[in-house]
Order: structure tokens, then sequence, then C-alpha cells
């Protein structure tokens, strides 16, 4: 007896003997895929001692072309390798249903639900779908059927419903064995009769057979919304309800941890973006920090501190009766000296050296935390003298500057300007002293052994920088008096700024062991490209970053951008003095140990009728007066002020026809002072320079730099 469907009582059974009707497929429909698919389960077989023979397979009349949309899916029982699917479930024992003629699918998909006898709806075949074989049930009708792994559920667009069919008959194939669903091509058999509360007929096997869900009717339970998978606890789920709790669907395979971490960056994308960017700005700010502040430890005194002479030695100096003579006692009301941040002033020889002027050391020293006295010269090697012989000796100025601040730093200079020496005889001699051990050696010594005869004296401030090459012109005589040949023009530059790091490192060495301060007075520079500076050689000879192991201080001469052979402008503007600090920061060395000197003087400059330099009858340009701060006030009440740029103040005038331009640096002390402090707070200030015959200019600086 051939199986049948239990068909509900309100559908005639003749219905499902009815040939299917030609109508067009629903492509729209079959493009649509579906998520969950339910396999159809096949009967057992009645107990028999031979095996049954296998059924014929209707062959399927081939279908119409599929539309360029996605097919509908379908389930096959030996399916082609593919994704991993959930594993379904199944009831033991199902009884086959009768094959049916094909309709075509629904063209609205069904809402999905779930009851436990639903009724029945016909569906269509599904247009392309391959026919496959009966799969054979266990030889006992008791047996469970096996399981049947990887198999997709549509438990979305299907329902799962009982069927019974003939006890122990054997199920015919049909072409669409297997595809899981009446879309795919199952439809009703005739009736049989329906047991009461869905009870199986007397003798008949239960199975499952998927059909479209159709509408519920009355209080049924309602269908699950499909879940999403790995749903965090306490969300709602795509669907809008909470996650249910256990194993309620089949079991699903977790995320890979590629995925857990792709879907962790997308859903902490902004957190992880900001938290990049603060990384990369503290991890840059970090190292730029330690560019610029990092610096070997100082090769010499800390700046708080006089320095031990077993601690201050960082170069060689060799054996021989080395002075170590300290300065002399401070009062213990004294606090510790300290050069970071100070600010003083330079009182140079040629402004002290009229006998009828009142002195004012006495007055800047007591209006000054530090004072330092540029009063002596090398005539020599081994030769330091006093640069001007009209000025008082410098043990008075230095007793005098002690008795009227006796806790006051007091610096004494040693420069390389003797009067009486040209500049290319100073060139010749400071050349000696780079490139011959033994000459070097014995101006270690003198400027020791003078350190040690100035007791008053709390530091030494080296000022060797006429001597140096200014051009080609002296690199040529320096090369010479070395013995070089073949040098091009940065190897020589090279070797003699190895020398002169090797000689200031050598000084501050000797003078520490007297337990004295070294400053080096430093001209500037703000690049490292010597080929274009052939007329201004000197600055390119100094290793900031290895001089600043050895000396307390740089003292960096930021003036004179705009100079006395050049065209007229500002002497010290702030723009360049930032480039200038910028670039020997960069060398290592700390702002604690570098200052900054502050012109307090003015130029006057004879220009032509364009404002530029005046030429001599020779073609020369005609150099510009340096003036006092004392005669800038005495001369401007006849000048005409021009304008103000960065504290400097121009001023224009005609004399005897010819025209004049002058920049006042002096005017601009308390504005640059205020500029530095501002943005370099930790840098020490020398006002350059001050001196009896300048009393305006020694007021302001007690003035403005006065502690």
């Amino acid at each position: 007896m051939p199986d049948t469907e239990h068909v509900p009582e309100d559908e005639p059974a003749a219905e499902a003997e009815q040939p299917p009707r030609a109508e067009p497929a629903d492509n729209d429909q079959a493009a649509k895929p579906r998520d969950w698919f339910q396999p159809v389960f096949d009967p057992a077989p009645a107990p028999s001692t031979a095996s049954p023979a296998p059924s014929p397979v209707t062959p399927q009349a081939p279908d119409p072309a599929p539309s360029p949309a996605k097919p509908v899916p379908t389930f096959t029982p030996n399916p082609a390798p593919g994704p991993a699917r959930p594993t379904p479930g199944f009831t033991p024992n199902p009884a086959p249903a009768q094959p049916r003629s094909a309709k075509p699918a629904s063209p609205a998909k069904p809402v999905p639900t779930f009851t436990p006898n639903p009724v029945p709806s016909p569906a269509g075949p599904a247009p392309g779908v391959p026919a496959s074989p009966a799969k054979k049930a266990p030889s006992s009708g008791s047996d469970p059927a096996p399981a049947r792994p990887n198999a997709p559920v549509d438990d979305a667009a299907t329902i799962v419903m009982p069927v019974y069919g003939a006890k122990g008959a054997q199920p015919q194939a049909r072409p669409d064995a297997g595809h899981g669903s009446t879309a795919a091509g199952a439809g009703p058999s005739p009736a049989t009769g329906a047991s009461p509360a869905g009870q199986p007929p007397s003798g008949e096997i239960p199975m499952l057979r998927a059909v479209p869900a159709g509408p519920v009717k009355g209080a049924q339970e309602p269908a699950r919304k499909p879940v999403k998978s790995d749903t965090p606890s306490g969300r709602k789920t795509r669907a809008g309800d909470a996650k249910p709790h256990g194993n309620s669907g089949p079991p699903k395979r977790g995320p890979a941890p590629s995925g857990k971490l792709r879907s962790a960056f997308r859903l902490h994308r902004l957190p992880i973006a900001v938290l990049t960017v603060i990384v990369v700005i503290v991890t840059t700010a970090t190292l730029v920090s330690v560019r610029l502040d990092a610096s070997p430890p100082p090769a010499g005194a800390p700046p708080l501190d006089i320095p031990a002479a077993s601690k201050a030695q960082v170069v060689s100096l060799g054996s021989g009766a080395w002075p170590t003579t300290p300065p002399a006692s401070v009062p213990s009301s004294c606090k510790q000296a300290a050069l970071k941040g100070a600010a003083g002033a330079s009182v140079v020889s040629f402004l002290d050296d009229n006998s009828k002027q009142r002195d004012l050391v006495a007055t800047e020293a007591k209006g000054l935390g530090l004072i330092d006295f540029s009063w002596t010269s090398l005539a020599s090697p081994t030769d330091l003298t006093q640069s001007d012989q009209f000025d008082p000796s410098l043990e008075t100025e230095l007793t005098a500057a002690d008795q009227a601040a006796p806790c006051g730093l007091r610096f004494v200079t040693v420069s390389d300007n003797a009067p009486a020496l040209s500049h290319s005889a100073d060139v010749r001699m400071m050349t000696k002293i780079l490139t011959n051990s033994s000459v070097r050696r014995a101006n270690v010594l003198a400027v020791a052994r003078w350190m040690a005869s100035q007791p008053l004296a709390t530091g030494l401030t080296i000022d060797y920088e006429n001597g140096l090459p200014q051009n080609l012109s002296d690199l040529a005589i320096a090369e010479q008096v070395a013995g070089w040949s073949g040098l091009s023009l940065d190897e020589a530059v090279n070797r003699l700024s190895n020398d002169y790091t090797e000689l200031i490192g050598e000084i501050a060495a000797a003078v520490h062991r007297e337990h004295r301060l070294v400053r080096l007075m430093a001209p500037v520079r703000s690049s490292d490209d010597v080929d274009v500076a052939t007329t201004d050689i000197a600055p390119y000879l100094l290793n900031y970053g290895a001089l600043a192991q050895y000396v307390d201080q740089l003292v960096l001469k930021a003036y004179d951008f705009s100079f006395a052979t050049g065209n007229p402008g500002p002497i010290a503007p702030f723009t360049d003095i930032a480039k200038v600090l910028t670039y020997v920061h960069s060398y290592g060395v700390p702002w604690s140990k570098l200052a900054v000197a502050e012109p307090l003087y003015a130029y006057n400059w004879t220009v032509n009728n364009k404002g530029g330099i005046a030429l001599s009858a020779k073609g020369q340009p005609i150099s510009a007066t340096t003036l006092t701060a004392t005669q800038v006030a005495a001369a401007k009440k006849q000048w005409k002020k021009a304008k103000t740029e960065n504290g400097e103040t121009e001023y224009t005038y005609v004399s005897a026809g010819q025209p004049h331009i002058v920049w006042d640096a002096s005017s601009a002390l308390k504005t640059e002072l205020a500029w530095l402090r501002r943005n370099y707070p930790q840098l020490g200030i020398d006002a350059w320079k001050i001196g009896n015959a300048d009393p305006a200019g020694s007021a302001l600086a007690v003035a403005i730099l006065g502690s």
C-alpha cells in the first residue's frame, strides 16, 4: 500500500491527485536564500531476510534556465564538500512520504512557525534541483536511524511535521527525494484518515517532513525567531528577543581567534585610534626630550657647587706641579653659587680707563648676581697681561667687587686679543697653541698659575676667538703653521675643531683642580655648512656638545647678526637668537648650561641713498661705529626715530650731507630679557658690555638684570 500524508479535513483529498498546473517560476522568490534547512528522513523498511531491491528513480524533467539571482538553497543527502553546517536533529524510523508532482514555489516567503501537527500546504518544485536516490532504512523497525552529520536545517522557512505511511511499506524513490522542503518539490498525498490528537494511525511509522509554515491558528506556541550567535550576555538579539539559554538550537562553531580580534577592533575602533595617537605623541615627546636634554655628565663643577679637584679632571694633564689653590672662602651665610639662570654683565677694560670717572664696579657687583672682568689677554702662549695699562689693576677691581657683594659670582676672562698683536700674528699664536702639544701644555699651565694668583675670582671665562681663522686667508696661515698641506676646507676645519676641544678641556680640567668654575665665550652659528660661511669660519670650529662636557657654562655670543661691515639692521633679532639656541641645544647641551650674551651698545652706519652700507673711495664698506648706551642717550635727541623691532630702536639722521642709520640694541635689554625668561627660563644672561665710561649702560644693566 503506498504511503500517504495526513491531509487536513478542510482540504479535499482529490486535490492532492490533481496534476500540477503550469505556472511560471517565481525567480524573485527563488533568488532569496534561506538560512536553515530540515532534512526529510526516509522510512525504515519492513523486516526481511532478503535485501530489498533498490527502487527505480524517476528522472527529473529539465527545468527552465535559472535566473541570474541566487537559487533556492536545498539539501542533498551527500552534498559536495563545503562550509561546515550545524548537525540537524532527526527522528528514528521515519515513514516515507508519497511522491507527488512538482508545484511552483509560492511567490511569498512564509512566516517561520512551528506547530506539533501543522497543516501541510502545497509547494512547487525548486528549479534546477538534481534528483537523488532515497536512503535505505535500517533492517529493524525498532532500531534508530543513523545520524546524518552536517545537514543544514532551515527552520526559519520550513516546519517539521509527522507524516504516517503504511507499516512496513517499501518507499518508492521520487524525483525530489531528500530536498527537505515542499518548496523543493514535495506535495500532499491522498488522505488516509487522521488520528486524533495528532497520534499516528495504527501500524504506521512516523517520520518528519518539512513543509512550508502556514499562519498560526489559535493560541499556539509562537515560532522562535533566529538568534544571532555569540550575543553578549544581557543584550538583545538581532530579532529583538533575549538570547535563549542552553542549547536550544543546533550547535554552532565559535568564531576563530582572528575573527574575534577583528570584531573587537571594529567594536573599539575609536578608542584604539585615540590611544594610538596618544601613544605616538607621548613616545615622540619622550624621544625629543631625551634627545634635547640628555647630555653626558659635566666634566667639571656642577652649577651649584665649586668642584673638588679629584672629581673635576676630564682630560689628562700629564705629570707636573699643577696649581690647586682654591678661591678665598666666603661667609657662611652665603648660599651655594649657581650659574643656572644667573644674570650678570661683563665689565670690559676699554670702558674703564678714565681715572676721572667714578668707579662703578662696587655698584655693579652689588646689583648683579654675576660680574665678569674682561681684563687679561695673551701676549704669547705663556704671557698673560693686562689688556689696557690705563685700567686699575684686576686685583683692585676684584677686591671692590668682593667687598660690595661677598656672596656674588666673580669671573675673570682670558682672551686672545692682545692690543700688541696683529690679527695674523694672533692667528699664528693660536694655531701653535692648538696644534703643538708642548706649546698647548705651556699655555694651559700658564693659565692655571695665573688663575691661582686670583683668589677672589670664583671662576674663569675663556675667550679664545680672535686668533681662530676667520676666512680662507686665515685658514691658509693656520695650515702653514701646522705643517698641513693638501687638505680640503672641511678636513682643515675638523682638525682645528678637535684641537680646540682638547685645549678647552685641558684648561677646564686644570682650573677645576683649583675648585673654580669655568665658562666659555662661544661664537655662534645655526648650521654645519662651513662651505657657505668662508668669511666667518671661527664658529665652525666649536663642537658645542663636546665642549659642554668640560665647561660649566657656554656663553653664546648671540649678537651682531647685523654687523659693523654689513648692511644696517637689528643687532640681535629674536628669530636669529632662537635659531642659535635651538641649534646649540640640539647638540645635547642642557638649557641649564647655556647663557646668552645680550648686546648693550648701538651701531651707527653711514649709508647710501638706498639705505645700504656706504662704500669708501676704494670700494670697501665703511665700518659702522660702536656707541655706548650713554652716547646714544646724549645724541638721540637730534635723531629721528624710525621704528622699533624686538625692542631695538632704529634712528636716522643726516650729517654733512651723509645719511646715517643707527640701531640701538641697549634699548631692547628689558624686552629681550622678558622674552628669554618666558621661553628659556633656565638660561643665564650676560650683558655685553658695561664699564665706567658707560654709566647709562651700567645703570640699565643693574636696573633690569639686578637681583
